[in-house]
């Protein structure tokens, strides 16, 4: 354990100062939390509650698409075995299809979480879809994405592996400095739901602890987090 936390500070002390030598693209805006561990992969950036067996955050930065068309302390394939669940990735594989190792890091098991099937293909897999027509009308965004454990107790499958009770994500435009945020309920949804899911940056960190765009000066962060964008953000 003490191993992993000097990871994580390590991780903080290397972003703040990059000089000497270490840096993560997908972590341009800053660390979002200090996870016990922490990974910079070619296509996202991850923080892992290892004591849990999940991931609390991913980041990655998604331009515009020319996608080549390729197609330890943590859950197991076992896990998933019998389960009901989808492994369901976080940093999701069509946005990670520029390159063959990008593609196969997004199926590393500590990208996923056990994932309620006609959410992931429903509302989820619409979401997504949204993020990479948003970064081809754009040009670039950075897109956060992570669980909540609100429910008590909490469910559990495999050799216990939690399953969320929400998944959030945040879709951030860099250029206008504006983001749409969404906490949605993990349940069978539709893409048509997702209008109603849309909050703020600010629920977000109240509900995860996690703190975003560490980077900007903190009255640009009050001012973005604050906003609860209108859905006409997506189109």
């Amino acid at each position: 354990m003490k191993i992993f936390l000097l990871r994580a500070v390590l991780v903080k002390a290397l972003l703040l100062f990059p000089l000497i030598g270490w840096t993560c693209d997908h972590l341009t805006y800053g660390l979002p939390k200090a996870s016990l561990f922490i990974e910079c992969y070619e296509g996202y950036a991850i923080g892992y509650n290892t004591s849990i067996k999940s991931l609390e955050w991913v980041s990655y930065t998604l331009n515009k698409q020319v996608g080549s068309g390729v197609q330890s302390m943590q859950a197991s394939l076992a896990d998933y075995k019998g389960s009901g669940y989808h492994r369901g990735h976080m940093a999701n594989a069509e946005s990670q299809d520029s390159s063959k190792r990008m593609m196969r890091e997004s199926f590393y098991l500590i990208n996923m979480i056990p994932h309620v099937p006609k959410h992931n293909i429903g509302i989820w897999k619409g979401l997504e879809n949204t993020e990479r027509r948003i970064a081809d009308h754009r040009g670039q965004v950075i897109v956060f994405a992570g669980p909540l454990y609100e429910h008590r107790p909490v469910k559990m499958i495999g050799n216990r592996v939690p399953v969320p009770s929400h998944l959030w994500k945040i879709i951030y435009d860099p250029e206008r400095m504006e983001a749409i945020t969404f906490i949605i309920e993990h349940k069978p949804l539709k893409t048509s739901q997702l209008s109603r899911y849309i909050r703020s940056i600010d629920e977000v960190e109240l509900r995860t602890g996690i703190d975003f765009l560490e980077v900007l000066p903190e009255t640009t962060q009050e001012l973005i987090e604050a906003k609860i964008q209108p859905t006409a953000w997506r189109q």
